[in-house]
């Protein structure tokens, strides 16, 4: 699940969160890391992203379960790229 970067200090802000987890969080997004580890995986499972900055909870529940279904109509070259 990805969230545009400057939505996500704005929630993590919110929660209460210390500075250094904010800055280290927002980095991370706007890198892509997880995606970028999982790449680096060479994994044989289909992987997915979703972006939640705007999306409603039951629309992403609904993309999920669309993708259980066909997992190859998202690819990679698909990926969130926030820079």
């Amino acid at each position: 699940l990805r969230c545009q970067p400057e939505e996500l200090r704005n929630r993590l802000v919110g929660r209460g969160y210390r500075e250094v987890k904010i800055q280290a969080n927002v980095e991370a997004e706007m890198i892509g890391g997880p995606w970028m580890e999982l790449n680096t995986m060479h994994l044989e499972i289909p992987v997915m992203e979703l972006d939640t900055t705007l999306t409603p909870v039951e629309t992403l529940c609904e993309m999920v379960l669309e993708w259980i279904e066909a997992p190859s109509s998202i690819s990679p070259e698909q990926a969130i790229d926030w820079l």
